[in-house]
């Protein structure tokens, strides 16, 4: 295989003490993620510490993985909607589980694809609502 492919295509494989979930006891797929992505980062940095381009590749990796989304004004949001988007996506994140980047990527999703059920739709909307948020009449 090692022949054939790129060494980012090359399978692999990580054993995990626990699999984390979310509160309804579904897998924690986005928390899976970014475990492995701090652990595969963190074996890159120490092979390869020297290297200005990993270092370079590692930020870039951090800052998509995060699970803070940093470039709003990249969503073209309208100013009077804007708040209430930023803080929509930010909650939906906590509920769910789901990185805001996850999030924005698939903004034309619909909220059970992005790893929601009624039960964390309830929540949504309890959240906003102790933000202050008018949610329905």
């Amino acid at each position: 295989m090692k022949t054939k492919l790129k060494p980012i295509e090359l399978p692999e494989i990580r054993l995990i003490e626990e699999v984390p979930l979310m509160f309804n006891g579904k897998v924690n797929r986005q928390g899976l993620l970014q475990e492995y992505e701090t652990w595969r980062m963190n074996r890159e940095c120490s092979n390869n510490l020297k290297s200005s381009d990993m270092v370079l590749q590692i930020l870039r990796a951090l800052a998509f993985t995060g699970l803070r989304f940093q470039d709003w004004q990249s969503l073209n949001i309208p100013a009077k909607q804007y708040t209430g988007a930023i803080a929509l996506i930010q909650t939906i994140s906590q509920v769910t589980g789901t990185s805001e980047h996850g999030i924005v990527k698939h903004l034309n999703e619909s909220f059970y694809s992005l790893g929601g059920t009624s039960l964390n739709s309830i929540l949504v909307i309890l959240k906003l609502r102790l933000k202050g948020f008018q949610i329905g009449k």
